[in-house]
């Protein structure tokens, strides 16, 4: 049976509020640049841009680090976020206008400084906002540290029969075989004039071996079939019906659609991938 359990490292590291409030940090900073973006190519001023984005993420940061993070529900803390808040839009516009003046694009100086700025503001409300005792950041800091290197071992170094990090483990390889196949793909198409299907395939090949060498000697702790050559027989069968329908998406969605042949690609390989790691975990390897 699959278990979909979490890590019981990444479990403790939730518990720690300074893990979470990185977390929600990231997902503030996606949404606050998400907005701000939309805003930009709505076609307002970077500085309304810029303030529309702060008061929506306003709101939203205040709901998600305050329930969240320090599990506190108090409203009458929104007067101090936006005390914040108004400084770090003060800051913003300021760097926004600077780099503009320089010649860098509103959205660039966004992107780059759109990290640096998440951590003046959860720094200010850490301290202004939602207090915790130094005590308490240090204990969370200790703990965090010594279950983030738990972590890094569970999902780097230990065999393991967890889904999730074996997922984990599946992504980091199919990550560097999607990079040797789409290398392939597009040298093969656009330096020798190969036709897009017979790049995708030759390509796809050589990704399966990839995938087979580092399933069997990293992501997977567990092989059903005793006999080498009938297991890469059965994965390679997998990888074939994979293949197929790898094809037939890049097909329908560049002959058909018309999209172009490497968004094809992008689309077909989370497909194809999800489809691999499900029917080879449940076939082949535990």
């Amino acid at each position: 049976m699959i278990r979909l359990a979490l890590p019981a490292p990444l479990q403790k590291l939730w518990a720690v509020s300074f893990i979470r409030f990185l977390f929600v940090g990231g997902l503030n900073t996606i949404f606050g640049y998400g907005a701000f973006a939309v805003f930009v190519l709505m076609g307002l001023h970077y500085v309304l841009a810029a303030l529309f984005s702060t008061v929506l993420g306003v709101l939203f940061n205040f709901k998600t680090t305050g329930t969240i993070v320090f599990k506190n529900r108090d409203n009458r803390l929104i007067l101090r976020f936006f005390g914040v808040y108004g400084f770090t839009y003060v800051l913003n516009v300021g760097l926004l206008k600077i780099f503009k003046e320089l010649g860098v694009h509103v959205l660039i100086t966004a992107a780059v400084f759109t990290v640096p700025m998440a951590m003046v503001a959860f720094l200010l409300m850490r301290l202004l906002v939602f207090r915790q005792s130094e005590a308490a950041v240090k204990a969370d800091l200790l703990v965090a540290t010594r279950e983030l290197r738990n972590l890094l071992r569970d999902l780097f170094m230990e065999p393991t029969g967890n889904t999730v990090v074996q997922f984990f483990r599946y992504l980091v390889v199919g990550g560097a075989a999607f990079i040797v196949d789409f290398g392939i793909l597009y040298g093969l198409t656009h330096y020798g004039g190969l036709y897009y299907l017979t790049s995708a395939t030759l390509a796809f090949l050589v990704g399966l071996g990839i995938n087979y060498t580092f399933s069997v000697l990293w992501v997977f702790s567990h092989r059903v079939i005793g006999n080498r050559w009938v297991e890469f027989g059965l994965f390679a069968l997998v990888g074939v019906l994979g293949l197929g329908l790898n094809d037939l998406s890049m097909w329908l969605l560049t002959s058909v659609a018309g999209l172009y042949y490497l968004y094809s690609k992008l689309i077909t390989t989370a497909l194809v991938f999800v489809w691999n790691f499900a029917i080879r975990k449940v076939s082949l390897f535990r």
